[in-house]
C-alpha cells in the first residue's frame, strides 16, 4: 500500500488556512494566526477564529480577514507599558487583507472589529 497525503487545514476546511503557528522556547508559538472568516461580518454568531491566542513576548500575530467586507483589528484594552493596534479597514479583496503586530509586553489583549462590535478577540503574551 502506498503512504497517505499529508493533509493540513485548507485541505480539511476547503479554503485558507485557518491558523498556522511555530513555537518559541517557551512552548507558546512565536507565530500564529488568526482568521476572520468568510460570513462573519453578516452572522453575528460567528468571530475571529481562534478567538483567543497565546504568543511568546516578542512574537506576532497574523489576521487575514477572508469575509468578502471591510474589518478592523482594533485593541480595546492592552497591558501597561504596551501599544495600541489598529489595523485600519481591512479589504479582503486587496492588499489590506492581512494585518500583523507584534507583541513585546506580557499580557493580555483585548481586540475587536469596529464595524462588527459582536466579534470580539484575545491575545495572550506570555514571556
Amino acid at each position: 500500500m502506498g503512504s497517505r497525503p499529508r493533509l493540513n487545514a485548507s485541505h480539511l476546511t476547503g479554503g485558507p488556512r485557518v491558523f498556522s503557528l511555530s513555537k518559541s522556547s517557551n512552548n507558546a508559538p512565536s507565530s500564529i494566526g488568526v482568521s476572520i472568516p468568510k460570513g462573519v461580518g453578516t452572522v453575528p454568531s460567528l468571530n475571529f477564529q481562534p478567538s483567543s491566542v497565546t504568543v511568546a513576548k516578542g512574537g506576532t500575530v497574523t489576521s487575514t480577514n477572508n469575509d468578502p467586507v471591510l474589518h478592523t483589528v482594533t485593541s480595546t484594552s492592552v497591558p501597561s507599558g504596551a501599544s495600541t493596534f489598529d489595523s485600519g479597514p481591512m479589504n479582503s479583496t486587496d492588499n489590506t487583507a492581512t494585518f500583523k503586530e507584534s507583541f513585546t509586553v506580557d499580557g493580555v489583549y483585548n481586540y475587536t472589529c469596529t464595524y462588527h462590535p459582536w466579534m470580539h478577540g484575545t491575545v495572550i503574551v506570555t514571556g
